[in-house]
């Protein structure tokens, strides 16, 4: 949720007038109301993620589904959209996501903006083929201010890289982004808990540096011993409510390796 004029406002995947979501707002005494209703379609739908505000109090955050709604073949209609909404609730949709191979979909994570109003952002799946059941390894994306995008990444997938984004990114002072990505090595099933948690020690995290320039890319590996690598990163957490006697026990998606990854727009590969 984000602050603006005193209130909060917030998303909600489903519900409101048309069934596709909503933006809402929470004022400081407690009561709630209704600031938008996605309509579906074109216009976009189900939010999954959270919102930024900027200075004149628009809103910015994407939908999972909607807006170019014969590009994706996803089941859902759309490969998804970044939109902004004024404080007198009018909405533009700023960009309708492609599909594979020009850029991706499933936008699922919120975007961040820098001080000359470009937006980043995350695809989970799309871009270069393979990765989860073939849907695509994912995108880093920027959006200028007069709508045009650029990727910034296409995950590869598999050792070298990492997949599947579920979330947005964060940025430093310096312009760095930081993200993560669900996927890294291809997973193999432990039969035990105890060799589970071993291999997740043994794993080893992916560090990428992408220049938002010229999008050239260069790899450099770290093993989780580093401890450069511990300053800015960590193993992957314990599932809550597991115990000592099985602490690494998760559900099958989640026995994949987690892969952290930075991308700094001031680096170039010569």
């Amino acid at each position: 949720m984000v602050v603006g004029g005193g209130s909060f406002y917030g998303t909600t995947f489903g519900c409101g007038k048309y069934g596709y979501g909503t933006v809402f707002t929470l004022a400081p005494d407690g009561s709630e109301s209704l600031f938008y209703s996605f309509k579906g379609g074109r216009d976009g739908f189900n939010p999954d993620a959270g919102l930024i505000i900027d200075a004149q109090g628009n809103l910015y955050g994407t939908t999972d589904y909607g807006g170019k709604v014969s590009a994706c073949t996803n089941g859902a209609g759309g490969c998804g959209t970044v939109f902004r909404l004024a404080p007198n609730g009018t909405k533009t949709v700023l960009y309708k996501f492609k599909g594979s191979p020009g850029d991706g979909y499933l936008p699922q994570g919120n975007v961040i903006m820098d001080a000359s109003g470009i937006l980043y952002g995350t695809l989970f799946w799309g871009g270069l083929a393979g990765c989860d059941s073939n849907r695509g390894c994912g995108a880093v994306f920027k959006l200028a201010p007069d709508r045009s995008e650029t990727v910034l990444h296409f995950f590869k997938g598999g050792r070298s890289d990492g997949a599947n984004p579920p979330a947005g990114l964060v940025a430093d002072a310096a312009g760095n982004l930081f993200g993560t990505t669900l996927q890294g090595e291809a997973a193999v099933p432990a039969k035990t808990d105890a060799e589970r948690c071993s291999r997740l020690r043994k794993t080893e995290q992916k560090l990428f540096f992408t220049s938002s320039r010229n999008q050239r890319t260069a790899q450099i590996r770290w093993a989780v011993s580093s401890p450069t690598l511990r300053a800015i990163s960590t193993a992957p957490p314990t599932r809550a409510g597991s115990t000592a006697t099985a602490p690494c026990s998760r559900s099958r998606r989640d026995d994949l390796p987690i892969t952290h990854f930075i991308a700094d727009p001031s680096f170039a590969d010569g």
